[in-house]
Formats: structure tokens, C-alpha cells, sequence
């Protein structure tokens, strides 16, 4: 993971060449509907894709002591359990549900970023054309900058638009 964040070479060929960015100061990850209800919509090997690149970012974030905002879609399970073991050794972390697509809709995700003195929002999860795009649409209104990357959202298989679409325009998106 540091790799991936931290080279020169990437980051020259992927960021904004005006982006700069304190490599951890302001850096907020959001975990967004990684529930089993909503996998159950993927290819086993597009769902194992994603929680592996997942887990890693969450083991990133435990080295780092990075804060993890951990969201869940009221009435639709816990976090899948192989996250929720990565969640646990974290410092940093806090669960919301929420009762629709925006984590910010509702509950208390934009104070909580604040009190962690959020500037990036690292968004990842299932659901990325509703859930995961609503979350960064809010976040984008609230002054948050977006960043996610392919590896790290995915949409339903039967899902014809493309995930990253809005991230492109909107934020920073990683192939």
C-alpha cells in the first residue's frame, strides 16, 4: 500500500499536476456498504478483488493510525465478517448506519470527518453508482476533496453505467 500512496512515478502519472498533499494529515477513509446483501450482487472473484484491495487500505490505515468511517445500510447486516476482523485492530474507527444512500444523509459522518480534521475522503465500497457516489456527491458539497480508486469500489454486475464516471469529473479517481 505505502507504494501505491507514496510513489513518485505513480503519483506523477495519475494525480493532478497541481495536487499536493500532506501524505497523512487530513486523510479519512470511508468503507461504505460491505455487506453481504449487497455482494451477493458481484462475481465472487469481482467481490474477492475488492475486499482484498480493501483489506489492505484497512491494514494501510492501522499502520498509519489513520480514521476509518465505517457505514452501514440500516436493516441490511453487519460488515462482512473478514472486514470486520481488519475494523477491529484499527484506533481510529467509528460505525454509522444510515437509512439511505448518503452516509452524510442523516447521520453524524460530516461531524465526525471534522473532529478528524478530514480534508481527503477515501471512499470505498460496494454500490458505486448509488451508495458510494451519493456519499461522494455530499462529501464533494461539504468542501471534502474525493479520491477512490477502481480496485476499491465496484457496482452491481448487472449494472450497465460506469463506475467511474463522476469520480473522474468530481474528484480523483485511480485506476
Amino acid at each position: 500500500m505505502d507504494g501505491i500512496w507514496h510513489s513518485p512515478r505513480y503519483l506523477k502519472s495519475t494525480f493532478p499536476r497541481d495536487y499536493q498533499a500532506d501524505p497523512e494529515v487530513g486523510r479519512t477513509f470511508v468503507l461504505i456498504d460491505m455487506q453481504e446483501k449487497f455482494l451477493e450482487y458481484l462475481k465472487p472473484s469481482g467481490a474477492r478483488r475488492l475486499i482484498t484491495s480493501q483489506k489492505t487500505v484497512l491494514d494501510y490505515c492501522r499502520r498509519r493510525n489513520l480514521p476509518v468511517a465505517v457505514l452501514r445500510y440500516d436493516l441490511c447486516g453487519k460488515t462482512i465478517a473478514e472486514l470486520s476482523r481488519e475494523i477491529k485492530q484499527l484506533k481510529r474507527t467509528e460505525q454509522i448506519t444510515k437509512t439511505c444512500d448518503s452516509g452524510f444523509t442523516g447521520t453524524d459522518l460530516d461531524a465526525l470527518l471534522r473532529i478528524w480534521g478530514t480534508i481527503e475522503t477515501y471512499l470505498m465500497g460496494v454500490n458505486a453508482n448509488f451508495c458510494v457516489e451519493s456519499t461522494g456527491k455530499d462529501a464533494k458539497n461539504l468542501g471534502y476533496q474525493i479520491i477512490t480508486a477502481d480496485c476499491l469500489i465496484a457496482n452491481y454486475d448487472s449494472c450497465k453505467e460506469k463506475k467511474d464516471r463522476w469520480f473522474k469529473r468530481k474528484g480523483i479517481y485511480l485506476r
